[in-house]
């Protein structure tokens, strides 16, 4: 919907455009005032989950809570910004400068890893193996669940595994155990 502005006088267009700035500044704050809480409110989520859970655990737990119960747009990253602000670590304006610093960093190392003489990437010769790609995303997904497997075991037991498991220095490329 578009507004016709010629019926306002430039007094009213004056009035009117200051107006909608106030109500902007007021929505602002307000908009930083409900963060700072956010902040608060994880902040207090995060001393609970690290008086309930063991040293090593604290990290996973309070990751499982966000994903849980706190689906936050920007993800975890953004809850530690918010905890950051709301106990004074540090301010909305340095967390959004280390963000545009960190993006312009990104921007230039993409663009410095696709050098050509127009500006144009380049084009692929060969269009990708997606055979070989999903092959590599099933076997990434498996050797994540072996990871996670593998965490539950205790010294002895990963001991044990080691002495039965060839390493990859004794097998040929075909994936057979060389003779030593």
């Amino acid at each position: 919907m578009t507004t016709s502005y010629e019926e306002y006088s430039l007094e009213q267009l004056g009035k009117a455009a200051y107006e909608s700035y106030k109500r902007g500044e007021v929505a602002n704050k307000r908009a930083g005032d409900l963060a700072n809480t956010s902040g608060q409110f994880l902040a207090e989520a995060k001393r609970r989950i690290d008086t309930d859970h063991p040293y090593g655990k604290r990290t996973q737990a309070f990751e499982k809570f966000l994903v849980d119960h706190c689906p936050l747009p920007r993800g975890i990253s953004r809850a530690y910004q918010l905890i950051a602000i709301a106990t004074g670590k540090t301010t909305e304006v340095e967390e959004q400068e280390k963000n545009s610093t960190a993006n312009r960093e990104y921007r230039q190392r993409k663009k410095a890893s696709c050098p050509s003489r127009d500006g144009k990437p380049p084009q692929r010769l060969s269009p990708p193996n997606t055979e070989r790609a999903d092959l590599m995303a099933t076997i990434t997904v498996k050797l994540r669940a072996l990871e996670s497997a593998l965490a539950k075991l205790s010294i002895e037991q990963l001991h044990a595994l080691e002495r039965i498991i060839p390493t990859a220095a004794h097998l040929d490329p075909n994936g057979t155990a060389m003779a030593a």
